[in-house]
C-alpha cells in the first residue's frame, strides 16, 4: 500500500498502512477480521473476546503495585499512597495474618476502594480480609455489597455469578485494612459458554465485542457444526423417526402416480434420468399397451433402470406392478431379496411381504422390458414410542423403541387407550361391587361393571323385596291408614310390610256386641244373658251361648231331660224351685245377671274411651 499509494499521493507511511488496512478488511472473509480485530485488541490490552473467563490475564499477581494495575485492578484516588500497597517488610501489625502473596494495603485518613471489570459469563469467588483490628471490608459487585469482614477478620469468601463488564469492588472504611487473598472463575459449560456475534471495531474507541450464549442441540437435532469462537453450534432437526405409528410411507399419498415431480415428492427414487424415466399419457404409445392411466410406466434406453423406496414404520406391504413390454422382465427386490417377476405383458404382478422400518425395495427392468406401477399399501399393527436412545446428545442420531399396542384380554377392560408414547392401560373386571351396593350394569370392553349405593324405601314406602348383588331395594307405597268400610286395620305398617285390613266380625246369634269396632279393633262379641225369669240351659247356640228357658213356663220332659243332662246330675227341680247342689239357682242367676250388666256398663265406658284416644 505504501508503495502504490505513499509516494503518489504524497502520504505518510502510517496513512498508507490504514488506507491497505481498510482496504484488506472489504477483502478478508469475516472470521479473518474478527482474528485481526482480536490481535489488535491483544496489541492495545484491551478484551480479546467472549471465550475469556473472567479476566484476559492473571488476576491474582500481587507481587506489585504494578503488576496489579497491569492485570486490571483500578486503585481509586488515594490520600496517601504510601500506604497503599504495603510489601512484606512494610506491612507490620497492619497486615498480622495476611498470606505474603497476597495484598495488603489501606488508605489514610481516607477510606481506600479497589474495583476490578470482569469479562465473559461465569461463576466467581472473591477471598478477602480485614487484618485490623478494627473496622469492615466491604465487597460489592456493580455497588451492591455481597459480603463484609469485620475486624480480624481472615478468609472471607464471596461466590458470586457476573456477567460481562461486571465491576467487582472492595472498600474499606477509615479503621480498617483490607487484603485480597485471591479472586478465581469458572465458566465451564452453558451458558457461560459465548461466541461472539458481532465485532464493534473503531480506530479511535476500544474493542467491544458482543457475546452470545451458545446454543445446545436437543436430543432431538443433529449437531452438523460446533460452535467456534465467533460462530454458534449449527444444529439440524433430525429425521422424523419419533412415530412409532408411521405406516410404509410419510408422505400423504404414495400412490400419486400423476408426474415424476409428484412421485419424487412421496419418496420414490428414480436411479437415471432420461426422456423415458417417466412416460405421459401422450407418449406413451405402444410400450405402455393395457397399463392404466392412474398407474405408472417408465423404462430406461439404453440401461437397466432401477426404481427404489425406503419404507417407514413395522407392518405389511402389498406391491403392485408389471411389465407392459413384449419382452424382457421387471423384478421387485425388498433389501435385495427377490418379491416376484413380472414376465412380458404382465401387468399385474402382487406381491405381499412383511418390512422394517428402513427397508428399502426397488423395482428393476432388464434392457428390453418396461416396467409399470400399479400401487403400494401398507397394513400396519399400532405401536407405541417405549422410550428414545439417544446416544450422544446432539451429535448421533436419536432412534425410538417402538412396541405393539397391547390388547385388553377377556376378563378385563381398556381403562385408556394407547397414544403415541404409551400403551393400553387394562385393567381387570370386578368380580362384585363393594359393601352396599349392587351392580347396575355389565362391564364393557372400556368400562368395569357399574355399581350403584343400595337405598332404602322412601317415606310413604315399605320394602317388598331385600335388595340382592344385581338389584336394588324394591319398594312399593303404603296403602292409605282407612281400612274400606267393613274393615279394621289389625297390623300397622313396618319397613317390611304394609297395612292388614280384616272384616270386622258379626256377632252370632246369642251374642251382642259389647265393644264395638274402631279403625284398628274388631268388635267384641258377648253373650247375651238371661233374664231374671230365665234360666240359662246347656249351650246349643252358635258362639258357644247357653240358651236362655223362661222360668214361667211348665218344665217338660224334654226339659227335664236337657237340665239333667246340662247338670251331670247335680240339678233337681221342684214345682217353683231349681237347685244345683241345694243352692237356688234362680236366686243365683239373677245376682249374676246384676254382675254381667255391671260389665257391659264398664266395657261401653272402656270402649268410648279407646274410640276418643284412636
Amino acid at each position: 500500500g505504501y508503495l502504490l499509494c505513499g509516494p503518489i499521493c504524497g502520504g505518510s507511511v502510517l496513512r498508507s498502512l490504514a488506507i491497505t488496512t481498510v482496504w484488506l478488511m472489504f477483502a478478508m472473509s469475516r472470521s479473518t477480521l474478527a482474528l485481526l480485530v482480536t490481535l489488535v485488541g491483544i496489541a492495545s490490552g484491551q478484551s480479546v473476546g467472549c471465550a475469556v473467563c473472567g479476566a484476559a490475564t492473571n488476576p491474582n499477581d500481587f507481587s506489585s503495585l504494578a503488576n496489579m494495575e497491569a492485570a486490571g485492578w483500578v486503585f481509586g484516588t488515594w490520600g496517601n499512597p504510601s500506604v497503599q500497597f504495603l510489601t512484606p517488610s512494610t506491612r507490620g501489625t497492619f497486615c498480622n495474618g495476611v498470606p505474603a502473596a497476597s495484598y495488603c494495603g489501606f488508605d489514610h485518613p481516607a477510606a481506600g476502594s479497589i474495583t476490578y471489570t470482569l469479562q465473559g459469563v461465569g461463576t466467581a469467588s472473591f477471598n478477602f480480609s480485614n487484618s485490623w483490628t478494627g473496622g469492615t471490608v466491604t465487597a460489592t459487585l456493580n455497588g451492591v455489597s455481597i459480603a463484609t469482614a469485620s475486624a480480624r477478620q481472615l478468609g472471607v469468601i464471596a461466590t458470586f455469578n457476573f456477567t460481562d463488564g461486571d465491576v467487582l469492588g472492595i472498600t474499606e472504611d477509615p479503621t480498617a485494612v483490607h487484603a485480597i487473598n485471591s479472586l478465581t472463575f469458572n465458566c465451564t459449560g452453558a451458558p457461560q459458554f459465548l461466541y461472539e456475534v458481532q465485532t464493534v471495531f473503531d480506530s479511535t474507541a476500544p474493542y467491544t465485542p458482543m457475546c452470545a450464549v451458545v446454543t445446545e442441540c436437543s436430543p432431538y437435532e443433529l449437531q452438523t457444526a460446533p460452535a467456534t469462537p465467533t460462530s454458534d453450534t449449527v444444529c439440524s432437526p433430525q429425521p422424523n423417526r419419533t412415530n412409532c405409528n408411521v405406516c410404509g410411507t410419510m408422505a400423504s399419498n404414495v400412490n400419486d402416480f400423476s408426474s415424476l415431480s409428484a412421485m419424487q415428492a412421496s419418496g420414490w427414487v428414480f436411479g437415471w434420468s432420461d426422456r423415458f424415466t417417466f412416460l405421459p399419457l401422450a407418449a406413451r404409445g405402444t410400450f405402455c399397451t393395457g397399463v392404466s392411466a392412474a398407474s405408472y410406466c417408465g423404462f430406461q434406453h439404453p440401461g437397466d433402470s432401477l426404481i427404489s423406496y425406503t419404507l417407514r414404520g413395522v407392518g405389511t406391504a402389498t406391491f403392485s406392478f408389471g411389465n407392459s413390454y413384449t419382452s424382457g422382465s421387471v423384478t421387485a427386490y425388498v433389501n435385495g431379496r427377490r418379491l416376484g417377476t413380472a414376465r412380458a405383458r404382465t401387468l399385474s404382478m402382487n406381491v405381499t411381504f412383511a418390512f422394517n422400518d428402513g427397508d428399502v425395495l426397488t423395482l428393476t427392468e432388464g434392457p428390453s422390458a418396461v416396467h409399470s406401477i400399479n400401487g403400494l399399501w401398507f397394513t400396519c399393527p399400532q405401536r407405541y414410542m417405549s422410550s428414545v436412545l439417544v446416544p450422544t446428545k446432539g451429535i448421533a442420531p436419536y432412534s425410538p423403541t417402538c412396541a405393539l399396542v397391547s390388547t385388553c384380554t377377556s376378563g378385563q377392560y381398556q381403562m385408556a387407550a394407547a397414544t403415541a408414547t404409551s400403551d393400553t392401560v387394562c385393567m381387570p373386571i370386578s368380580s362384585t361391587c363393594p359393601a352396599f351396593h349392587f351392580q347396575s350394569g355389565p362391564a364393557t370392553s372400556t368400562s368395569d361393571i357399574q355399581c350403584s349405593p343400595i337405598t332404602p324405601c322412601p317415606p310413604g314406602q315399605y320394602q317388598t323385596a331385600a335388595a340382592t348383588a344385581t338389584a336394588n331395594t324394591q319398594c312399593a307405597p303404603v296403602t292409605p291408614s282407612n281400612c274400606p268400610p267393613g274393615q279394621y286395620q289389625e297390623d300397622a305398617p313396618t319397613a317390611t310390610s304394609n297395612i292388614v285390613c280384616t272384616p270386622v266380625s258379626t256377632c252370632a246369634t246369642g251374642q251382642f256386641a259389647a265393644v264395638p269396632a274402631t279403625a284398628t279393633s274388631d268388635v267384641v262379641c258377648v253373650c247375651t244373658p238371661c233374664t231374671p225369669s230365665q234360666a240359662a240351659l246347656a249351650p246349643t247356640a252358635a258362639g258357644g251361648c247357653p240358651v236362655c228357658t223362661d222360668l214361667t213356663s211348665p218344665i217338660g220332659p224334654t226339659d227335664d231331660a236337657r237340665i239333667s243332662a246340662g247338670s251331670n246330675g247335680q240339678l233337681s227341680l221342684d214345682a217353683n224351685t231349681v237347685r244345683v247342689k241345694g243352692v237356688d239357682l234362680i236366686s243365683w242367676i239373677q245376682s249374676l245377671q246384676a254382675q254381667i250388666q255391671e260389665l257391659q256398663r264398664a266395657n261401653a265406658v272402656l270402649a268410648a274411651e279407646v274410640q276418643e284416644h284412636h
